[in-house]
């Protein structure tokens, strides 16, 4: 045969081959094309769309039903309960939000643990445990700024079904429309600072201050001028995103009270709602307290007791409508009934943590007298 056919041949030989490991190089790109990176900077691949996952905190759940996900959830560690079918198992509840046995998780066959990223989430030594044993750990806070992005990586991370898609979109439309209302509302007027803490929070039971690195800080910094601890070094003292009330907190407080325009608690109020809203409010309002009479906040009568279930996760566009609708004493328009805007969003995303007669928000007068809010199913 002729050298040149030859010659010939093999080009187109070689030449095939390439473009076929090109090929199988760009399918095998195609088979772990799931990309994320996590709340923590770590960048998750996978090969395939997530199955079973272990889900530890209480933001996640509410994310993952609203997606339509929840049945993928196997095993889970949370103070609430969400309806999940996993809630049926008596077994699957792990026994700590930090350590939870990694054996267990391997009997329930989970692909990846989805947990906080510093609070409420897994200890390090576990999470390199689960790692040794095959099973991913993505940190997704679900929560204040970075809520909607969490929820299109859950929504891509389980391979982003139609369902999830109509869901999440839906729901970005109504909370950016809220957060538009919002703002809409504070036009031209003068922002106040404000002071949030957590109620129930800390070894010692006296709670906590929201500093200006939590999440929650970053969704309400377009309505309000700052964080109180912006004005202290309370953020620096630590290396997570609250300070526990303690002498030091509260000298730093104490040394700029005349800055505390509006003060809010976030509280649990499940149980004995009203004594457990008024003994907060002794604990942390009044002489040698974090928020004394000196406070604008106290004088004028804006401190505000908040349900926890309206801070967080989903509902956080809610607490703050409720937050900056008595601060400012301003009407948010299309947003003036307070029970329709918690049972629409609850009805559609089939997440129901606000029960029918539920107390939802209480104002303090300086002396300890109150108004409240329960909500009533319209």
């Amino acid at each position: 045969m002729n050298t040149k056919i030859f010659a010939i041949a093999a080009v187109v030989i070689l030449v095939g081959g390439v473009a076929a490991a090109v090929m199988l190089y760009n399918n095998e790109e195609e088979d772990s094309a799931i990309s994320i990176v996590d709340g923590s900077g770590r960048t998750i691949k996978l090969d395939k769309a997530l199955g079973n996952v272990a889900v530890i905190n209480s933001n996640l759940p509410k994310g993952l039903i609203m997606l339509g996900l929840d049945d993928n959830v196997k095993c889970y560690h949370s103070s609430k309960t969400f309806g999940m079918k996993c809630e049926s198992d008596p077994e699957a509840k792990l026994g700590s939000y930090y350590s939870p046995s990694v054996e267990k998780l391997l009997a329930y066959k989970v692909d990846a643990v989805l947990c906080g990223v510093t609070s409420m989430t897994l200890t390090a030594a576990v999470a390199k445990s689960c790692e040794e044993n095959g099973i991913k750990v993505i940190r997704l806070d679900c929560y204040g700024e970075s809520l909607l992005d969490d929820l299109k990586k859950l929504s891509k991370l389980f391979g982003e079904p139609e369902s999830a898609v109509k869901a999440l979109d839906r729901y970005e439309k109504e909370f950016d429309d809220t957060m538009k209302a919002i703002s809409n509302a504070l036009s031209g007027k003068e922002k106040i600072n404000y002071l949030y803490t957590y109620g129930q929070l800390g070894t010692d039971g006296n709670g906590s201050v929201v500093n200006e690195r939590s999440g929650l800080s970053e969704i309400m910094a377009p309505y309000f001028l700052k964080n109180v601890t912006e004005y202290t070094d309370l953020a620096a003292s630590v290396t997570g995103m609250s300070n526990a009330i303690n002498d030091g907190t509260t000298e730093a407080l104490q040394e700029v009270q005349d800055r505390i325009h509006c003060f809010a608690i976030r509280l649990n109020l499940d149980d004995d709602p009203v004594d457990g809203a008024e003994s907060v409010f002794a604990k942390m309002v009044g002489a040698g307290k974090i928020v004394t009479s000196t406070a604008p906040a106290y004088t004028q009568g804006k401190i505000y007791v908040v349900n926890t279930d309206l801070v967080s996760g989903l509902y956080g566009h809610i607490g703050i409508l409720l937050l900056v609708k008595y601060a400012y004493g301003v009407e948010v328009e299309g947003y003036g009934d307070i029970n329709k805007v918690i049972n629409d969003l609850q009805t559609w995303t089939g997440v129901d943590m606000i029960e029918d007669g539920e107390y939802i928000f209480f104002q303090f007068n300086s002396d300890g007298s109150h108004t409240d809010l329960v909500f009533a199913e319209p």
